[in-house]
């Protein structure tokens, strides 16, 4: 007679025959015709896969028993152990059998400590292995076929809820569960809004929202909670609320309908890769800054422009803004002064009034965008990659300071002609070029931004403009946002070989870079 841990384990694909009671009740059989004390309690796994070994009972049991030599592990069949074979083999003969603890199964009549017995587990193992394998195969098989049809996979996102079909039963008809909207839309709604104007990140969010009393239904409790910072985040970075069905990295049309149009998911989505790249995912203070607090950085060495308050309260108080290296290391790193917000935001301004482009041109500029784009997809000459090799030399001269010869009329001279070389091989921007939607942007932003209050400026600038340079009294380079980007370009360069005459001098500053490389943040 020995000691006898019974173990018991179900998934999810497991019959009824497999139900836990069953296992215990034929466990239990087995053990007394055998003359076994039975440890209790029972080790029971359930809603767990036999491909996981860190299943908090089967783990609790394998302590137990090694502790314990010369005692037993039953389970009902040696998948509940594990299903993948590797795993199987390694306990029973690398940890178990080492301890003098044998494991015998109820159901399958195998004796795994004879050589035929090893045999036999190894294939029956790898039956086990096989299955769970194909399940998950077919699985994923079946939810892209359903995500192909529009269908959605998972627990309904905020601001959706399932529906069903009923048979005359009263049952539901299987497979006819579908997304509609619920009472919590709006509030997703508000939350991509709220988000684009710029003024928000995610835990300045969550904080609004649980100041307005709004709360989240728990989709696995049906509870409502507060808000949390996580929960914002993947409300942002769901692709449901444009009507995308998402299934592994593959998104599909979803047959439910978007909450929100796909211009303003972009504009959110933007705002996230820019904070996430420049700014490690953080945003300003809530209420405070300036208008170009998360898009300027310092012409002079290309430091991010920190946002500052100074002068006393009886005289007024101004904003600037000031040179992030100067700021950590002093003049020795770079010798910009404080930039005055008004100044500064007003020549920015009035730079975007000029961006407009002329109705007799709009034709030719929109089929040298098409032009741009398919030029775009073809590969990068020697040439091209010479030249791109040529200007990362120069900046790096010119950081150094190095080189005598090199002063900043010459530099910044070398560096546009390089700039204009490459001007026709950007790289092609991630957002989809949507022509007439960029043209009503152009026309429409001067007037949106002299009539907007500060929180709805932010937002309108950070879809005009991806980055501005500044340096005290000058706009020294502008990358457009990837939406006007070929657009900007290319009437530039109608404009300049039509007429043969350069960009007035405050449209030259903002082709600099054409969106490439210009002063590049550090």
């Amino acid at each position: 007679m020995a000691h006898a841990r019974i173990y018991i384990r179900r998934s999810d694909d497991d019959q009824s025959t497999y139900s836990p009671e069953a296992q215990a009740r034929e466990c239990r059989r087995w053990c007394a015709e055998h003359g076994h004390e039975i440890v209790e309690p029972l080790y029971v796994d359930d809603d767990l896969s036999g491909k996981r070994e860190d299943r908090p009972r089967f783990q609790q049991l394998l302590a137990d028993a090694k502790a314990d030599p010369g005692s037993l592990i039953v389970a009902h069949k040696f998948d509940r152990i594990a299903r993948d074979t590797e795993a199987l083999l390694r306990i029973i003969y690398k940890e178990l059998l080492p301890r003098r603890v044998q494991v015998e199964s109820v159901m399958e009549r195998i004796d795994p400590y004879t050589p035929l017995g090893k045999m036999m587990l190894t294939v029956s193992g790898g039956v086990s292995t096989y299955h769970i394998d194909n399940l998950s195969t077919e699985v994923k098989k079946g939810l892209h076929e359903k995500a192909a049809r529009g269908g959605w996979i998972g627990l309904p996102p905020y601001g959706y809820c399932s529906q069903y079909d009923y048979d005359r039963r009263g049952e539901r008809v299987r497979g006819s569960d579908r997304l509609v909207p619920s009472d919590d839309a709006d509030t997703a709604r508000l939350i991509f809004n709220l988000y684009a104007s710029g003024n928000h990140s995610d835990s300045s969010l969550r904080d609004e929202l649980n100041e307005r009393g709004v709360t989240l239904l728990h989709p696995k409790t049906g509870m409502r909670v507060p808000f949390q910072r996580d929960s914002i985040g993947g409300i942002l970075r769901n692709p449901a609320y444009i009507g995308v069905v998402r299934c592994g990295r593959q998104w599909y049309d979803g047959a439910h309908a978007p909450l929100i149009d796909r211009s303003l998911w972009d504009r959110c989505q933007a705002i996230r890769a820019r904070r996430t790249a420049q700014r490690g995912g953080r945003a300003p203070v809530r209420g405070t800054g300036g208008l170009l607090s998360e898009i300027a950085f310092c012409g002079l060495c290309g430091a991010r422009l920190r946002w500052w308050m100074a002068g006393n309260h009886s005289k007024g108080r101004q904003g600037y803004y000031r040179c992030a290296a100067h700021v950590a290391y002093g003049r020795l790193a770079c010798d910009a002064p404080m930039i005055q917000a008004k100044r500064i935001e007003a020549l920015v301004l009035a730079l975007i009034g000029d961006l407009d482009i002329p109705a007799h041109m709009r034709d030719q500029v929109i089929f040298e965008v098409n032009r741009r784009v398919i030029a775009r997809a073809t590969p990068v000459s020697p040439d091209q990659a010479r030249t791109r090799r040529q200007l990362e030399r120069l900046k790096a001269d010119w950081r150094a300071g190095d080189r005598d010869d090199l002063d900043e009329a010459t530099y910044r001279a070398e560096r546009r002609r390089l700039e204009h070389v490459l001007m026709d091989v950007a790289p092609a921007s991630q957002v989809e070029f949507d022509v007439p939607r960029a043209l009503a942007l152009l026309k429409d932003a001067p007037a949106l931004l002299a009539a907007s209050a500060m929180e709805q400026r932010r937002g309108i600038l950070q879809q005009v403009v991806e980055v501005v340079w500044l340096q005290k009294d000058e706009v020294t380079a502008v990358r457009p946002s990837p939406l006007l980007l070929p657009l900007l370009v290319a009437a530039d360069h109608l404009r300049v070989t039509s007429t043969g005459i350069e960009a007035a001098p405050r449209r030259s500053a903002l082709w600099l870079a054409y969106g490439v490389s210009a002063l590049s943040p550090v």
